[in-house]
């Protein structure tokens, strides 16, 4: 049997209400975000509960990814990713972006606020640099995927996938970025978002994403 593949968005949690997700929804096996277990109802979109619901993305818990990678030093790791990383460094004032407490530690926030680039906790939430949120997400991204097996990051934002292989010098994630890249540009794309009822009913019912591109007919 071959193994499953699972496109896991980033870096929001509410996936996007956009035909190229539409894609990855038909020709991959299965789609997943990165959802905190105590995160309000609220803060989802009527799209992406549709689409859980209809059990086309799955949640992917970021805390049991920190507790999984937690003897591999996983807040020191990111404190020397920040002051490496190749990423252009923001200046003040800054731009911020919200992260859920669920996805790093109350240490690791703290850190972070220590060097002026964290503010919080704002009730669930914390408010990061946006350059720093964005490192975040990617490395808490590649986190997961080395733990689950059959996972691969797609993203829609202009900070690359690019910019996670040289982070991390991981061959696997620089093939399947090429993989990616083949595949939205030769596979057909809907001209507009299809309803989850509609896409449930046909993978449903075909079986095989191979078979998607008779929907787009």
């Amino acid at each position: 049997m071959e193994p499953v593949e699972t496109a896991l968005y980033f870096p929001r949690i509410k996936v996007p209400h956009a035909p190229w997700f539409t894609q990855v929804l038909l020709y991959w096996d299965k789609a997943a975000s990165i959802i905190p277990y105590r995160l309000e109802p609220t803060e989802l979109d009527d799209y992406t509960q549709q689409l859980l619901k209809e059990g086309l993305v799955a949640e992917v818990r970021p805390e049991e990814a920190q507790y999984r990678n937690r003897a591999d030093g996983f807040d020191d790791q990111f404190m020397e990713l920040l002051e490496t990383s190749p990423l252009p460094k923001s200046q003040p004032p800054y731009r911020w972006s919200r992260i859920h407490q669920e996805k790093a530690s109350p240490e690791l926030f703290k850190n972070m606020r220590a060097l002026g680039l964290a503010k919080g906790p704002d009730g669930s939430w914390w408010w990061v640099e946006e350059r720093t949120a964005r490192l975040f997400m990617l490395y808490i991204v590649g986190s997961i995927c080395r733990c689950e097996h059959g996972l691969f990051p797609v993203t829609d934002t202009r900070l690359s996938l690019s910019a996670l292989t040289e982070s991390f010098d991981d061959k696997p994630f620089r093939l399947q970025n090429l993989k990616l890249s083949v595949i939205r540009g030769a596979l057909p794309t809907p001209s507009a978002p299809v309803p989850p009822k509609e896409l449930a009913s046909f993978k449903g019912t075909r079986g095989s994403a191979s078979q998607a591109a008779q929907l787009l007919e």
